[in-house]
């Protein structure tokens, strides 16, 4: 059957390294597979992993129901691997309001960068956070 995968979680290691996390609804992914992502993009899987007892494990192959992991910078949370038909039909809130708001600023001017850079990675994983840059 055809590809169809979902991507559930978006996971940064220690070294920086942008991890995707896929649950495979139907199809197998094979490593050096070119995949659709979108009407206009694909990927080349390069390398995929599964995780066993915590320790990613380097894999071929990948099937139907499993879990695999890409190293990949493009992927974005609930980015649709394969055929978009497949996907299980699931009731959701789109863009759901955040339920709180706050202000952050580096203490120090030279911070800023690294904030911005920690609020990037924070909301790459985390679908619920937005942030603005206010630049005045």
């Amino acid at each position: 059957s055809e590809l169809c995968g979902n991507v559930f979680k978006i996971e940064y290691t220690k070294k920086r390294q942008r991890l995707a996390y896929i649950r495979l609804y139907s199809g197998v992914l094979h490593l050096r597979d070119s995949v659709r992502v979108s009407e206009k993009e694909k990927i080349k899987v390069t390398e995929m992993y599964t995780s066993i007892n915590g320790e990613l494990c380097k894999i071929d192959r990948a099937y139907s129901g499993e879990i695999v992991i890409l190293q990949n910078e493009f992927l974005k949370l609930n980015s649709v691997l394969g055929d978009t038909k497949l996907l299980p039909q699931r009731k959701k809130i789109e863009n759901p309001h955040p339920l709180l708001q706050t202000t952050v600023e580096p203490s120090k001017p030279e911070q800023r960068e690294m904030l911005l850079d920690a609020l990037l990675e924070i909301s790459d994983s985390d679908p619920l956070l937005r942030y603005y840059v206010d630049s005045t």
